[in-house]
């Protein structure tokens, strides 16, 4: 199911054309930083935050970091080319 959903996400994105970024990190109860990912986006006239996961950070360093929003990303399959904002 969750995939369905994310392959619906990465179509409406497509289609409008561009979304905006918003992630944060936290840390879990086994204190491993956790980096919740979400799109914005408008798509026919609703405004959507639509939450993608939680992801594993290996570092908190800014290549590290990109490295595993890209890696979300492209298993969703929402081209990153189409950020507009983060």
């Amino acid at each position: 199911m969750a995939s369905a959903i994310k392959k619906e996400i990465a179509s409406e994105v497509y289609d409008l054309g561009f979304f905006t970024l918003i992630v944060d990190e936290t840390k879990d109860i086994a204190k491993t930083e956790q980096l919740p990912i979400v799109l914005h986006y408008t798509y026919k006239s609703a405004i959507y935050e639509e939450f993608i996961g939680f992801q594993a950070a290996a570092e908190l360093n800014a290549e590290s970091l990109k490295d595993t929003i890209l890696s979300v990303l492209n298993s969703v399959g929402v081209d990153v080319h189409l950020c507009v904002a983060q």
